[in-house]
């Protein structure tokens, strides 16, 4: 088939348009209900159910779903983001200090405390996937093991 310039430009156009039509990925939105203890690996814990992935935006709403600690207890955790909208003290610890991976959406504190690894003894890694902002609150964040990856911004 030969082309010739009406064609040609035919085709472009349709590429271009499909190129800036196409639906971009966006990160998926999960709750935090807590609803069956306080284990992050526990699918019925978040809304829509299932573990969360790198390519999830999740809220914590703080204590009174996170059955007093939201507990970390596999060595692959991974969220885009983390938004803790409480109110009063937020503690994610984890069992022999496992890691969480965070991608580009950083983490966001609200007026209540939290806390991530409480001690050395149950302190989480963090590993940043992508360069990240954290907005922290009036509660402040205390962040107890290593931090590292990508660049971070306070």
């Amino acid at each position: 088939m030969k082309l010739n310039r009406k064609n040609l430009f035919l085709a472009a156009s349709a590429a271009i348009t499909v190129a800036f039509t196409a639906p971009a990925a966006f990160a998926a939105p999960v709750t935090w209900t807590g609803a069956t203890a306080g284990t992050w690996n526990t699918a019925g814990n978040w809304s829509p159910s299932g573990v969360p992935t790198i390519a999830d935006d999740l809220t914590i709403l703080g204590p009174s779903n996170v059955a007093g600690l939201l507990n970390i207890v596999f060595a692959t955790n991974s969220a885009n983001s983390i938004n803790f909208t409480n109110t009063a003290a937020t503690t994610l610890t984890s069992v022999g200090g496992q890691t969480l991976t965070l991608g580009a959406g950083g983490i966001t504190t609200g007026a209540g405390s939290v806390a991530i690894g409480a001690n050395s003894g149950n302190a989480i890694n963090i590993t940043l996937n992508a360069p990240q902002t954290w907005n922290v609150g009036a509660g402040g964040l205390t962040v107890t093991n290593f931090v590292g990856g990508s660049a971070l911004t306070k």
